[in-house]
């Protein structure tokens, strides 16, 4: 990992060239956002139509970055469809899900609101345009677990609003730098760094002494009603005042040996940790709350060859 920090003047200049943009993504609440007309009207359409043309009942879950509260300009709007509406919780199979979304494509190739774009057979999910807004739309049936994750993360960045504007502030910095990572797996980063400043509750926190539902023999829920209080968290003052503090954090973390673990909120050792597919890449980051996966696998075969800081 490159060890050099970001200089105070190459800071202060990013910060003033880049607090337009944070502003008018931040200026209208992300949790606004969520409850844009236009979400509702896509998942609708989709209910209505799963009901009427295939007889089976449905429920849509708008999940991913909306629900999150980190969508910016006109993304992306992801969702999960319960079809059948007995899915949430249990386990699916792969032959389930790819016959479900192989339906469910073949039913929107033949609706004048929807163009197919791709079917994306590893997850399984349908990318689509909802074409009365010109939506791009990404849909999945595997089960609830997407939709209590999006939750529990929106759930966190609401009740700390500032550190929306610092998640957006360092998305943007990487990619005025031209440094691509998935966005959940940035979403993570960003939740590790103020979890370590105790800035940001953390998954094993917000489930502890919760009457738990499972999904794949996993812990789901949480009490929504908390505030920041009830967890012993620190409000977060202004964002860029933290900015500093996340380069140094990552410029001196031992990838090497440690995994990053939103669920627990500190570093976990590599030995300790049995992710479902190689650990031994660049960088290991947990999945919110399936601490079997490591979510980051598929990074750049070297940090080293990224000046991130």
């Amino acid at each position: 990992m490159a060890s050099s920090i970001i200089n105070e003047q190459d800071l202060r200049a990013f910060l003033a060239a880049s607090e337009d943009e944070i502003n008018q993504i931040t200026n209208i609440s992300n949790f606004e956002k969520y409850d844009d007309p236009t979400n509702f009207e896509v998942c609708n359409e989709l209910v209505q139509l799963i009901k009427s043309e295939l007889n089976k009942e449905c429920d849509a879950y708008v999940i991913g970055p909306r629900r999150m509260g980190l969508s910016e300009g006109k993304a992306e709007i992801a969702v999960f469809l319960d079809i059948g509406q007995h899915r949430f919780f249990s386990e699916r199979n792969y032959k389930t899900n790819i016959q479900e979304i192989k339906m469910l494509e073949k039913l929107l190739r033949k609706q004048p609101k929807w163009r197919i774009l791709r079917l994306n057979h590893a997850l399984p999910s349908l990318n689509v345009i909802y074409r009365p807004t010109n939506q791009r739309c990404d849909l999945s049936v595997t089960n609830g677990f997407s939709v209590q994750i999006s939750e529990m993360i929106g759930h966190f960045f609401e009740i700390q609003p500032e550190a929306v504007k610092f998640y957006h502030f360092i998305r943007i910095w990487l990619r005025i730098n031209k440094i691509t990572f998935k966005a959940f797996t940035l979403t993570l980063l960003v939740m590790n760094y103020l979890q370590e400043c105790n800035l940001m509750p953390t998954a094993f926190k917000a489930q502890k002494n919760v009457p738990q539902s499972f999904i794949e023999g996993i812990p789901v829920t949480f009490d929504s009603a908390r505030d920041i209080c009830s967890y012993s968290v620190k409000k977060m003052p202004f964002y860029y005042v933290h900015i500093r503090g996340f380069f140094r954090y990552y410029a001196s973390f031992n990838f090497a040996e440690n995994v990053i673990s939103t669920y627990y909120g500190y570093p976990v050792q590599k030995e300790e940790y049995q992710p479902r597919l190689d650990y031994d890449s660049p960088m290991c980051v947990a999945a919110f709350l399936n601490q079997k996966c490591n979510i980051s696998r598929y990074t750049l075969n070297s940090l080293d060859q990224i000046n991130l800081f």
